[in-house]
């Protein structure tokens, strides 16, 4: 079996890399293919797991990401991309999802200071209706994230339309200055990510991404992104979730 994470050849030991430490799985790649082949799962994994799930938010001033968490037709995005400058929720909502324009309506709203005040950056959608085949995404324990494991943000970067990018966890627990604890990465987002999923290796959510470090100029920092922990948007969503 050959690691995707250092490119050694090796068996695994309790399914990972005994070099790298990086975690190998036996998937099935695509209907078309007969046998199994042995890979880590990389982005292309994650990126087709989960699609379907994911979506871009369009409101009357800007956009945003989000995704589907129950097959009811509730998704999670973040408070600031649905809120207009009054802190009042948009009424005209919409989102694309499996390519088709949906109408949503917005239930719940974690902070009612758009993601500024004391409470949390996360708002609850109601899609009018669902795509065929779409599917909500499967969150996984934010505790067992590690610093330095591998990670993919799958989000409508600057509105241009839905992407995927990797990197890494570079800090599992960063106390910023609202006094929360975020996953903090180097994967390449930006603004239009806000309110989509932060995947670990695996294809599961760990993070809902929420920001960038800004500078003293105004100017982007890269290689600073922070990600609401996947346990406090269980947490805040969970009756939505059952």
């Amino acid at each position: 079996m050959r690691c995707n994470g250092c490119g050694m050849d090796a068996e695994p030991r309790n399914g990972k890399c005994p070099y790298c430490g990086t975690t190998l799985q036996r998937i099935e790649i695509g209907n078309d293919r007969a046998k199994k082949v042995s890979i880590e799962s990389g982005g292309e994994i994650v990126f087709e797991k989960n699609i379907s799930g994911i979506m871009e938010v369009i409101t009357n001033s800007g956009v945003g990401s989000g995704f589907l968490i129950s097959s009811k037709g509730y998704a999670l995005t973040n408070t600031h991309v649905i809120v207009d400058m009054n802190e009042k929720p948009y009424k005209n909502v919409k989102v694309r999802l499996n390519d088709e324009i949906i109408q949503a309506t917005v239930v719940e709203v974690g902070d009612k200071k758009g993601g500024f005040g004391k409470g949390i950056d996360l708002a609850i959608l109601e899609l009018n209706s669902l795509p065929a085949g779409a599917t909500p995404l499967k969150f996984a324990d934010s505790q067992n994230v590690r610093n330095g494991e591998k990670v993919f943000a799958i989000g409508n970067s600057r509105g241009d339309g839905t992407c995927i990018t990797g990197g890494i966890v570079s800090d599992r627990n960063r106390q910023m200055k609202n006094g929360k604890n975020y996953i903090m990465t180097d994967c390449a987002i930006n603004p239009g990510n806000s309110g989509g999923p932060l995947f670990n290796a695996e294809g599961d959510v760990i993070g809902i991404n929420v920001s960038v470090r800004i500078d003293e100029k105004g100017n982007l920092v890269d290689g600073m992104k922070y990600a609401i922990p996947s346990n406090d948007a269980i947490k805040f969503a969970s009756k939505y979730i059952k």
